[in-house]
């Protein structure tokens, strides 16, 4: 890699003044001295002055142009530096978005006597503490409507904070947005243009099903190296009272077994196991090619720049010479 440099380049301020020289230096105007007075008018705006050039006063004058551009070069002390490239391979964790379901159903308790919710904030406190301090994480949540809460940084504190900070519909009492949520997701890792990158989808499938086209968006999340993860919250047991109402909605698995066929990394809140293994896939440090350029030889242009003027304003005493010989 090549890079140009200036040590003075206050000089280069010259530059637009020198480019007018040969414009004014070369062109001589004539016929405006005889103009009479009484027609000055008229004849400013409809004759046409004769413009004379001298071949060779104009070639000292572009001598003396080429001259003032190199010395302005000069002056302005240009530096060439050649770097270079090094290609190193480091382990690092890769870039990720948490889709967290905001609806109704994640205020139910558990037999822990925690919520689905705080079940979730729970877990993913711990997922966080371990994230690299150099690796970003983004925040999307949904219910009927999906938002962007955090795109993707590196302030795994702040992250933790504002998934602490979550509240139940948030973003509507259902969870219809749930594709829309995940189209987020792989939408912030795209954009921002992070390989190997993962999306894990925290919720419950207690609601409504998918509104969308979900192989599309698998497809497009693969096209671009995105893995799909599935944390599953909430119990599988329905529960009644004497009345035949409904107490207590149930988890649903039907959308993380289809993930899972599709290649996702799924788990359940009480399959520990699962739970461990999903947990090192998303904190799995993969290697990362990045490229440094590392400061090579220098080389100053000034004395070749001088050299340059020198022959400029020596040319036309050179031409002379040439002619008379």
């Amino acid at each position: 890699m090549t890079v140009l440099t200036f040590l003075t380049p206050v000089w280069l301020l010259l530059f637009p003044f020198v480019l007018l020289v040969p414009f004014v230096a070369a062109v001589r105007w004539q016929g405006m001295a005889g103009l009479r007075f009484r027609h000055a008018f008229i004849h400013r705006f409809l004759s046409q002055p004769t413009r004379v050039v001298s071949t060779k006063r104009s070639r000292i004058d572009w001598t003396v142009w080429l001259t003032g551009v190199f010395m302005v070069f000069a002056l302005a002390q240009p530096v060439l530096q050649l770097s270079q490239g090094s290609e190193t391979a480091e382990q690092q964790q890769t870039d990720g978005v948490i889709v967290l379901e905001t609806s109704v159903t994640m205020l139910l308790s558990e037999a822990d006597g925690r919520s689905r919710l705080a079940q979730s904030q729970h877990w993913l406190r711990k997922l966080l503490e371990q994230r690299d301090a150099n690796t970003r994480t983004g925040l999307v949540v949904f219910g009927d409507d999906a938002y962007q809460v955090l795109s993707l940084t590196t302030d795994a504190p702040l992250v933790t904070t504002m998934v602490e900070r979550i509240n139940p519909a948030l973003a509507g009492r259902g969870d219809a947005a749930l594709l829309e949520g995940l189209t987020l997701g792989v939408a912030q890792l795209v954009k921002l243009q992070a390989s190997s990158g993962w999306v894990l989808l925290v919720h419950d499938g207690a609601q409504s099903p998918l509104r969308g086209e979900l192989q599309s968006l698998l497809a497009w999340a693969k096209q671009h190296s995105i893995r799909l993860a599935v944390l599953s919250v909430g119990g599988l047991q329905a529960s009644h009272d004497n009345t035949g109402g409904l107490l207590y909605t149930p988890r649903s698995d039907e959308l993380m077994q289809q993930l899972e066929r599709q290649g996702a990394i799924t788990a359940s809140v009480d399959d520990a196991p699962a739970m461990s293994a999903l947990q090192t896939a998303l904190l799995q440090a993969q290697p990362q090619t990045t490229t440094r350029f590392v400061a090579g030889q220098t080389l100053a242009l000034m004395p070749y720049l001088l050299l340059l003027a020198l022959f400029a304003w020596a040319l036309p005493w050179l031409i002379s010479q040439r002619v008379q010989a």
